[in-house]
């Protein structure tokens, strides 16, 4: 939640490559993708590195997964941003 609390950091991480970040978010989440990483992904960030630095993006998609819904994340996350979302993390404690 640190790492989110700087605005313009993380939005810069995750808009770089918008569909890449939902593919390795999504993926890396899973039980499969923590299989495959052998650890948690979400937790404590190395310091000066970003999110999606220890995520992998699934080199065959799962059978779970539903290529249309990542194509609506990647569409919507593109003309919005990250910037609402992350913006819950940014002002947790007046939640």
């Amino acid at each position: 939640m640190q790492y989110f609390q700087t605005p313009g950091v993380a939005e810069a991480e995750l808009e770089r490559e918008v569909g890449a970040s939902i593919r390795k978010i999504l993926f890396s989440a899973s039980g499969e993708g923590q299989a495959l990483l052998g650890r948690p992904v979400f937790g404590m960030l190395d310091a000066g590195h970003g999110l999606l630095q220890h995520l992998a993006e699934p080199l065959v998609a799962p059978d779970w997964w539903n290529e249309a819904d990542v194509a609506s994340y990647t569409t919507e996350f593109s003309r919005s941003g990250f910037r609402g979302g992350l913006n819950w993390y940014r002002n947790i404690k007046r939640s």
